[in-house]
């Protein structure tokens, strides 16, 4: 357990800095607030130090067709700062084979209680 406090408190203070240099200067009186969506694209692979900084924070997976996704992938070109780039078709297949085994260890590891899972094509057509 002491190890992840100081984990913790060693992510914690890495990202203040990066927002201190964000943001040109100390923040003061800085609270978080209650909710933070960030839907950057490589998230998970960073599940479990999301969990360690945010003990609290729920994981939400939305989960979309395999051929759409593939397709989406293969005709989007990603900006360099996320670390993609346009994909073959069998790069974006063994990316969803590393992902869903990823993904599966972290929900085992972590609970089925941390995890929200929505379908995409469900979401997209009744919202609420």
């Amino acid at each position: 357990l002491k190890w992840r406090t100081s984990l913790a408190y060693t992510y914690r203070r890495v990202a203040m800095e990066e927002l201190e240099a964000y943001f040109g200067g100390p923040l003061r009186n800085f609270t978080l607030p209650r909710y933070v969506i960030d839907k950057t694209l490589s998230n998970w692979l960073h599940i479990p130090q999301i969990k360690i900084m945010f003990p609290q924070a729920k994981v939400i997976l939305v989960e979309r067709d395999l051929l759409d996704t593939a397709a989406s992938q293969f005709v989007t070109t990603y900006p360099t700062s996320e670390g993609l780039q346009k994909f073959s078709l069998p790069h974006i297949a063994s990316m969803f084979e590393l992902f869903s085994k990823t993904m599966a260890t972290w929900r085992d590891v972590l609970g089925d209680d941390q995890w929200l899972t929505v379908r995409y094509e469900q979401l997209t057509r009744f919202p609420e």
